[in-house]
């Protein structure tokens, strides 16, 4: 999808029109005074209201920037500065007062040797004053639609099958992230790749007819394609290095005037992007939006990208995408909604296997508690396994403590007393935990990695029903506070219910708030 291009005489002339605005009822809302293109630290552009004053800073990636302009439309009033690739800049524009009616805010980029400007933001971004002339910005008719969709529960484990990457896909995402280790930026990395080498076919768009396919070495090999063929490359390289995506459905709003209360009611599909989970959340990514180049009459024509649709927010890509379908878990597999956040928080520390991650509300078993928690423990300590945490305190592994189980992380979390058998040789891997076992293994395992209680201690009514052996790890571990000022293990609505059953997703909870402990 192209967007919109303006000559540099056009503009300038354009720059002393002023243009009229209706009247409209001011939005309202507290938080709609700033509005934020992306949450990459490297490419974006904040927007933000303090009354008729504007303020507009970021950063914009493009190859050969050179200058850039803000406008009010309605106003003519209009702000352009000299800018270069990567660095930051921030203007401000105040808007006249006793306004009524939208503006409109756009946002132009030129590079060197240029005679053009190209529309960053563009019949998207609207802007109105309430009755004290604070201006706010008006938010997508498909903002509301797409953040349900966005709000459900998508399974990492579930959309992580790199067996469909072939060898040469393989080596072209490694050979595109180098030495980058940190998921997030390979993200970027595999993304800019995308959108700065593959070119969009217009003269399949022209004539549909033609032949094109979608297949990523076959994407990779053409160097054209159309949204779909982008999409489906980007999700291969990102397979690619073991991060869970998956496709996103949409339909494209297009260039259109977005403020089409109609947008709402659209139910067609013509559109499509990633998502890819990176520091606890599920990154949205639009490679085609981000490209610039083109392939028409038989040639390739190049233009520098810019990653506007990196890491886009809700509300910027709500200006131009209406999602239509994402993956979603089988309801066995979504946590329950209080959990959520901190789930996938853990799962982005990598504390959380994959066969694990499902199930979330059913009680957990003493084996697949053990295996959290070991695994936990062997990240704090920079162990690659159970074995090499042993190894780094000088304990001799043993496969013959239990006539039940060889699992190293059970052994492994018995011999560094954290866990013990149930009687007579036996560990009795698939019976579940209750809440008191689970304080007590906690507290045993903080009081390994050294970490004592920081917080308020908790007055339960049923303590004295906690058994003797397990009351000094429920005092212990429900006054030990994480990094994030949340309590490791709190009680229920009733007391701490020390027989109560344990489940798999409050495991993850504990253990992960037990890593960001001191």
């Amino acid at each position: 999808m192209k967007k919109r291009l303006l000559s540099v005489l056009l503009l300038l002339t354009l720059l002393l029109t002023l243009l009229p605005g209706g009247a409209f009822a001011a939005s309202g809302s507290d938080d709609d005074s700033r509005f934020l293109t992306s949450h990459n630290p490297d490419s974006y552009v904040e927007f933000r209201f303090d009354g008729r004053k504007l303020t507009v800073k970021g950063i914009i990636e493009k190859e050969g920037l050179s200058s850039f302009f803000v406008r009010s439309e309605r106003d003519g009033l209009y702000v352009i500065q000299d800018v270069t690739s990567g660095e930051p800049f921030q203007v401000e524009l105040n808007l006249p007062p006793n306004q009524s009616g939208r503006t409109e805010i756009t946002l132009y980029t030129r590079v060197d040797n240029d005679d053009f400007y190209w529309s960053y933001i563009f019949r998207t971004l609207f802007a109105e004053p309430d009755e004290n002339d604070a201006y706010h910005f008006v938010p997508s008719p498909v903002l509301a639609h797409n953040l349900s969709k966005r709000a459900a529960w998508v399974n990492p484990a579930d959309v992580n099958s790199p067996e469909a990457v072939s060898d040469t896909i393989q080596a072209l995402s490694n050979q595109i992230v180098g030495s980058e280790t940190d998921p997030y930026q390979k993200l970027f990395l595999l993304n800019q790749w995308v959108a700065e080498n593959i070119y969009y076919d217009n003269d399949f768009i022209a004539d549909p007819t033609r032949p094109l396919t979608y297949l990523p070495d076959d994407v990779l090999e053409s160097r054209r394609s159309v949204c779909e063929g982008y999409a489906r490359l980007l999700h291969a390289l990102v397979l690619a290095q073991g991060i869970p995506c998956f496709i996103v459905v949409t339909y494209s709003l297009g260039s259109s005037n977005f403020l089409d209360s109609s947008l709402s009611d659209i139910t067609d599909t013509n559109h499509v992007h990633c998502e890819a989970f990176a520091d606890g959340r599920w990154v949205q990514m639009d490679p085609t939006w981000d490209s610039r180049n083109t392939y028409e009459n038989g040639v390739f024509t190049y233009t520098p990208s810019e990653p506007a649709y990196f890491d886009a927010s809700d509300e910027y890509l709500a200006m131009t995408h209406k999602i239509m379908s994402r993956t979603a878990a089988s309801a066995d597999h979504t946590p329950s909604a209080w959990a959520q956040a901190e789930v996938l928080s853990a799962m982005a520390n990598d504390l959380v296997p994959d066969a694990l991650q499902l199930n979330y509300k059913s009680e957990i078993s003493r084996s697949d508690f053990c295996d959290l928690l070991m695994n936990m423990l062997c990240k704090r300590k920079g162990a690659a396994d159970s074995n090499a945490l042993l190894a780094l305190e000088n304990i001799v592994p043993q496969e013959n403590l239990f006539r039940d189980t060889t699992d190293p992380d059970i052994l492994a979390a018995n011999l560094l007393g954290i866990v013990n058998g149930t009687g007579d040789g036996l560990f009795t891997p698939e019976r579940g935990i209750t809440r008191q076992e689970a304080a007590t293994m906690l507290m045993r395992a903080a009081k390994y990695l050294g970490i004592a209680p920081n917080g308020d201690s908790i007055s339960f009514p049923d303590f004295n029903s906690v058994a003797g052996w397990a009351q000094e790890g429920v005092s212990y571990t429900t006054t030990l506070v994480s990094l994030d000022g949340v309590s490791v293990m709190r009680g229920t609505d009733f007391g701490f219910a020390p027989l109560g059953i344990y489940t798999t997703e409050q495991s993850i909870l504990t253990i992960y708030r037990l890593f960001r402990c001191k």
